[in-house]
């Protein structure tokens, strides 16, 4: 499981097709989308760690968005997000785990250099995969088991 889960907010956006339809409301509107989606991915997958979403826009630091901070979700705006994510991995110095939710080549690529996880933004929206269940886990009865152990004895020449 990861420590951090850091989403590069427009990429984000621009390659899910519900919250890119928003974006002909307002750029606001796709970002309480965005915060919306996340909040309920947080909820589906039972993360508990924290939550990261940067943006392009305002200016290097400017930090909050009250519709984000309300669903525990921390919010930067930096003149360049990507920039930004790629130094927030390094900050990190590989002691904290990393997911960044990001399509764009760059910071990915520069993530994974820096011992990060990579995720596509589709990621948020993907139903969980079922777990599967192993072999050791079904049943078995006793004559099933008479029957292997019988088996493995004569194979074995006990």
């Amino acid at each position: 499981m990861h420590d951090l889960i850091i989403l590069d907010g427009y990429n984000v956006i621009y390659k899910i097709p519900a919250l890119l339809s928003k974006l002909d409301e307002s750029l606001e509107g796709a970002r309480i989308a965005l915060a919306d989606l996340v909040f309920d991915w947080k909820a589906r997958s039972r993360y508990k760690g924290k939550l990261c979403v940067v943006f392009d826009a305002r200016g290097e630091g400017d930090e909050g968005d009250a519709y984000f901070a309300a669903r525990g979700i921390r919010c930067i705006y930096a003149n360049d997000a990507d920039g930004r994510i790629i130094r927030l991995i390094k900050e990190s110095g590989g002691h904290v785990r990393i997911l960044v939710i990001s399509a764009d080549n760059r910071v990915r690529n520069h993530c994974k250099a820096f011992s990060a996880s990579v995720e596509h933004p589709l990621y948020l929206v993907q139903r969980p995969k079922k777990k599967r269940e192993t072999s050791f886990e079904k049943d078995i009865d006793e004559a099933m088991i008479n029957s292997i152990n019988s088996d493995l004895r004569k194979a074995w020449g006990i």
